[in-house]
């Protein structure tokens, strides 16, 4: 049996390892019927290409996957360190938003933001290797800024 703070996730077949960025790649183009994001025409424009382009990574890492006969995994590693400064900014935010209504306005960029980091890391490391450590490593760079 493997510990609580690792474990190895080997999804069954190969349409529903790539079914995880391309949740996740979906999930961002749902953002875009926020009236927020739909507004701004850099946004839409930007959000658009950024989900174009992690479709077609998926494609190809799918057909590179098919021809070698790789299998891609995920691997899930909760540090400490990262879900705690990740609860400690969440928590600010909510505090500074709280008293500032601007804060929570822009609240779906920071999703955004996660969301993009988690497919593009997810297929980066695919790409590199066969494992993909799931954790909360996105969340301290995103909500620090």
């Amino acid at each position: 049996m493997t510990s609580a703070k690792e474990q190895s996730l080997r999804p069954a077949t190969t349409r529903s390892r790539i079914m995880v960025p391309f949740a996740i790649t979906v999930a961002l183009v749902l953002l875009l019927f926020i009236p927020r994001l739909h507004a701004n025409t850099t946004l839409t424009l930007s959000f658009c290409g950024t989900a174009v382009t992690l479709f077609l990574w998926q494609a190809i890492l799918l057909l590179r996957e098919k021809r070698n006969r790789t299998v891609h995994t995920l691997a899930v590693v909760l540090r400490p360190q990262h879900y705690v400064q990740a609860a400690v900014q969440l928590s600010v935010f909510l505090y500074w938003g709280w008293y500032w209504r601007p804060v929570y306005d822009h609240a779906s960029l920071l999703l955004a933001q996660l969301l993009f980091a988690y497919a593009f890391d997810m297929l980066l490391a695919w790409s590199r290797k066969a494992q993909y450590t799931v954790g909360f490593g996105p969340f301290p760079i995103i909500f620090s800024t």
